[in-house]
């Protein structure tokens, strides 16, 4: 899901105004049906992503720094269909993080931002150990480059490639009249325009690299060993648009092509089974509560 990394780049910007931040919300992607290129070519997978968040910035009294407590629940719902005898296996994933983010401004042009984030990541199919859980995070600084753009760069370990990895991080931020370009690698690029006078609809491009590893306790995904942990990774690019339906509430859809689906199993030997699948369509849809506008905050905004 695309909800933690669209936050970080919301709050790296000491320009972000009220609607750039999300408090809370919920969405929905569909990866369509395609075929697996390994093996024989009657395997076909898809897969359902469901996913709900919750933020809770708070401002301390120097007015410099904010402080976010973050909740986060995904689950993915994957699919196995053997187009030969017309057979089909299922599996449930889970994940529930806890977020906790400083951002702090030292300077008008510079500020800093940490992020923690313990992650449970299983299918719950036998009692938890210490597989299930693991500690991402990440640390990034950003500049201020003028009156319409930041950038800035860090460190993060994710699991955002399939697997838990040390990456290098890039920030840059443009926002001038109708037009905004968020990008943070490796998650996501972000371009959108305004298009109405009251600053309800958005619309434009997203292109999104995101991935997960579970660990798995069953044996219904392989014939041979029991499987232990699944990783997998896609990136996704494809229209966006957003409209703002209250003061509170903003809707959101993307649609588009899913490439780069990859799958990893590994079992109790220490086997690894590697699957790609051909590119395909997804759609994504979610609703979100954004606060409502009011006067800038000449300690927290620029």
């Amino acid at each position: 899901m695309r909800y933690s990394a669209f936050i970080l780049v919301a709050l790296l910007s000491s320009k972000a105004k009220s609607q750039d931040l999300k408090l809370a919300g919920v969405e929905y992607f569909n990866y369509s049906k395609v075929r697996i290129k390994e093996g024989q070519n009657n395997l076909m997978s898809s897969f359902q992503e469901f996913g709900t968040y919750a933020n809770y910035p708070t401002a301390l009294k120097n007015g410099k720094t904010i402080l976010v407590n973050g909740l986060v629940y995904a689950n993915v719902q994957s699919t196995l269909d053997q187009k030969v005898t017309g057979s089909s296996a299922g599996h449930d994933f889970h994940k529930i993080a806890y977020n906790f983010m400083i951002i702090h401004r030292w300077a008008d042009a510079w500020s800093f931002v940490g992020r923690l984030s313990p992650t449970l990541a299983s299918d719950f199919e036998s009692n938890l150990s210490g597989q299930d859980f693991m500690l991402q995070g990440s640390v990034s600084v950003t500049r201020k480059l003028g009156e319409y753009a930041r950038i800035g760069g860090g460190i993060l370990y994710t699991t955002r490639l399939g697997k838990p990895m040390l990456l290098p991080g890039f920030h840059y931020r443009y926002h001038r009249g109708k037009q905004l370009l968020n990008a943070y690698i490796p998650a996501l690029v972000n371009y959108s325009y305004q298009l109405d006078q009251q600053q309800r609809l958005h619309a434009g491009l997203r292109m999104a690299i995101d991935g997960a590893n579970f660990n798995v306790c069953s044996k219904q995904l392989n014939t041979g060993p029991a499987v232990d942990r699944l990783l997998y990774f896609r990136a996704n690019a494809g229209p966006a648009v957003s409209y703002k339906i209250t003061r509170l509430l903003q809707i959101e859809a993307t649609g588009g092509l899913s490439t780069f689906r990859k799958y990893q199993f590994e079992d109790t030997a220490g086997q690894n089974y590697k699957y790609n699948s051909e590119m395909g369509a997804f759609f994504n849809i979610g609703i979100a509560v954004v606060p409502a506008k009011k006067k800038e905050n000449p300690t927290i905004q620029d």
